[in-house]
């Protein structure tokens, strides 16, 4: 399941992957996501929480990369803050595909509080 909020007055798109997301909703989840990005103001930060995502094959993960590069391409991304819990697998193949996208603008964290305390250093 895919999920999104915006909050517009901090400029902030938190998007919740829990489970698996099948493969006849992605291209709705993907507009949808879209379609929240641009009610964001440019240089905007996403809140990418991954801690409950299933990932069942290397499949998976290339769609989510995929995604990423779309919304790249569209959208001017301030910061991306990806919550990964304590999976240090799972953060190895991350930090590799966002090393290979080139993504310079992105963080990792183990949970909400600590991705929070990202923000607020970069805003104060």
């Amino acid at each position: 399941m895919l999920t999104f909020r915006v909050d517009k007055d901090d400029n902030i798109l938190f998007v919740n992957i829990i489970g698996l997301t099948p493969k006849d909703k992605m291209a709705e989840a993907i507009a949808d996501f879209t379609h929240k990005c641009s009610e964001l103001r440019e240089n905007f930060i996403i809140i990418n929480d991954l801690s409950l995502y299933k990932m069942h094959s290397e499949h998976d993960f290339e769609i989510m990369c995929k995604i990423t590069q779309t919304v790249l391409e569209k959208f001017k991304i301030g910061k991306i803050i990806r919550i990964v819990g304590n999976n240090k697998e799972y953060m190895k193949k991350l930090l590799h595909v966002d090393k290979e996208m080139g993504l310079k603008n992105i963080h990792y964290a183990t949970n909400r509080k600590a991705a929070l305390e990202t923000i607020y250093k970069f805003t104060h």
